[in-house]
């Protein structure tokens, strides 16, 4: 299973992907390049400032990136 990561490391991850991420009523939405809808994103945030997105929003991820041929997390050419 995946660990939670950042808040702010997920987000470079998207934006090295090409995906935007947009926030919902509660949780957050993320698309494909092509505006398409892919899951919903939960990001938790504890006492203090800590924010990471949950294990089973990145665990989502993972797999679309999967199914799509895409590495996660991506690597800087």
């Amino acid at each position: 299973m995946a660990k939670p990561i950042p808040e702010h490391v997920f987000y470079r991850h998207l934006k090295e992907i090409g995906w935007p991420m947009t926030k919902g009523h509660i949780d957050y939405n993320l698309y494909d390049e092509k505006g398409i809808w892919l899951c919903t994103v939960q990001i938790a945030h504890g006492g203090g400032r800590k924010r990471e997105v949950t294990a089973r929003s990145v665990h989502k991820v993972e797999k679309i990136c999967k199914q799509r041929g895409i590495q996660w997390p991506p690597r800087k050419k």
